[in-house]
């Protein structure tokens, strides 16, 4: 699944005033409906606090991209299920991690 990020919001969903959760989380739960895809087998890279929290929010896995040093403890505060630092070692672990599969039954 591919979802835009959430910071076309930019608006951080534990500082929000007046922004309601749905306008925020929207994007990625129509992704989750278009693909007809379960929450728990689909992934959120984002560069943000916002895009972590909203993550969390829509219920998939975070993936925390820290573009630069000055990034790495707000989105570690977010806490990203996973954190990356640079966009190699994010491609290599794509590449090389088999997809999730629904569980028989």
């Amino acid at each position: 699944m591919y979802a835009a990020s959430a910071d076309a919001c930019r608006t951080d969903l534990s500082q929000s005033q007046g922004v309601a959760i749905a306008e925020v989380t929207g994007p990625v739960r129509q992704a989750l409906e278009i693909f007809a895809a379960p929450s728990a087998e689909c992934v959120l890279i984002g560069d943000s606090l916002t895009d972590i929290e909203v993550a969390h929010a829509t219920r998939v896995h975070s993936i925390g991209y820290a573009k630069s040093p000055d990034r790495t403890a707000n989105l570690l505060a977010a806490e990203p299920d996973a954190m990356v630092d640079s966009i190699p070692v994010l491609t290599t672990a794509i590449r090389t991690t088999p997809p999730l599969r629904r569980a028989a039954g």
